[in-house]
């Protein structure tokens, strides 16, 4: 995860937090950028070919809808941050942290961050690097439990399914054998704020 907000107050953290806006209200819609800066999104095609070891591997998982039909993408700007992996259907973000998330600053400025990102009903998901290279299929498991919950309570999922989509099977993690071709974002796909100088050691 990278933070790109040059004059941003701290934003969110703490393991699978977000959800629904914090005074109980519906969230409001939020669109696919939600008001991203243009200098994140040049910072964004950066991070892409700077990724973490730990990011290619849960990338490759995530990638071209292999996990569970669902459209990630990579190193997104969103608000004022760039979150490493977001699926928009789910508003759902998932961070690969490195050491320096153990950090005591690291941990407050995640849990605001978490908290921001709370408030557009967008939910974080966070996972240890050490977890994504030591135990993929734990952090998969750990990921679809969280895309079930969010699937059972996603209008916009919803609109989807009444609308004649239909995902794989919530028993597969694993590509369909039909081709499904990704349309990427307009202004890219997406990653994460502050240069993750420890993730890279």
């Amino acid at each position: 995860m990278a933070d790109n907000s040059k004059n941003s107050t701290p934003l969110s953290g703490g393991r699978g937090a977000g959800g629904e806006a914090e005074n109980g209200k519906k969230p409001p819609k939020i669109p696919l950028h939600a008001g991203a800066e243009p200098h994140q999104f040049k910072y964004a095609r950066q991070l892409r070919r700077e990724m973490t070891d730990a990011e290619k591997v849960l990338w490759q998982h995530l990638r071209a809808r292999r996990f569970l039909n669902l459209k990630f993408r990579r190193q997104h700007p969103l608000l004022e941050f760039i979150v490493d992996f977001y699926c928009h259907e789910l508003r759902l973000v998932i961070e690969a942290d490195g050491e320096y998330h153990n950090e005591a600053d690291s941990k407050y400025y995640d849990k605001e961050r978490t908290k921001e990102f709370k408030r557009y009903g967008v939910t974080v998901i966070r996972f240890t690097n050490e977890e994504i290279m030591n135990d993929i299929d734990g952090v998969l498991k750990k990921l679809k439990k969280t895309v079930i919950t969010l699937k059972s309570t996603s209008p916009q999922t919803q609109l989807h399914e009444e609308s004649g989509f239909r995902s794989q099977s919530s028993d597969s993690t694993q590509p369909s054998t039909k081709a499904t071709k990704s349309t990427p974002s307009p202004r890219g796909e997406g990653r994460g704020e502050v240069e993750k100088k420890g993730d890279r050691a």
